[in-house]
């Protein structure tokens, strides 16, 4: 069955591997804020979301190569021996369902525990004031203030101000005139 799969079929099935771990893993991260992620995010949102964790973090792309390439020699030279057949014994198979399953549940796993890191890490930062400022946003009316920016989608910025403790969603269009990033030491 998988192998007959043509090049739209991969599409197809990337594009629901991508919706679906954009979907869990932008849920985790908001929720443990405190935030519905998904009352404030369009679809293209939601797919560009794995893509936006791997270009903006090269130590996670590093890791991911890492662990997608050993994940993959691992389970070539594994299948090969669990399928060899041994001496007056039927040879041992796994339905190509199950490695399927098997193979997305490992790709799907490491976003699902950077997502968790982050923000249990950022709820605690935000729960004891501690948030380190690292963008300069100008408002339409030209105030400024100094935030932390916990995200940012095609209609909303999320952000924390400096030395405050909760979460704020600000839609971008009508209320921010400008996102400068600081630099930090």
């Amino acid at each position: 069955m998988i192998k007959n799969l043509g090049l739209q079929e991969y599409l197809s099935l990337g594009y629901i591997y991508l919706l679906i771990l954009g979907l869990i893993t932008e849920s985790i991260f908001y929720k443990l804020l405190g935030i519905n992620i998904l009352n404030y995010s369009s679809l293209s949102d939601i797919l560009l979301s794995p893509i936006s964790l791997i270009t903006g973090n090269p130590i996670l792309t590093v890791f991911l190569l890492v662990f997608f390439g050993l994940s993959f020699l691992y389970f070539r030279f594994f299948f090969r021996k669990f399928q060899k057949k041994k001496e007056g014994e039927p040879a041992k198979t796994l339905s190509s369902g199950k490695i399927m399953l098997i193979s997305l549940a490992m790709l799907i796993s490491p976003f699902i525990g950077v997502e968790i890191g982050r923000g249990t890490k950022l709820k605690s930062q935000i729960e004891a004031g501690t948030t380190k400022p690292d963008h300069l946003i100008t408002f339409a009316d030209s105030r400024t203030k100094k935030v932390r920016v916990i995200g940012q989608n095609t209609v909303y910025i999320f952000f924390v101000p400096e030395k405050e403790k909760q979460v704020i969603i600000c839609p971008i269009g009508n209320a921010v005139f400008s996102i400068q990033k600081l630099n930090l030491p």
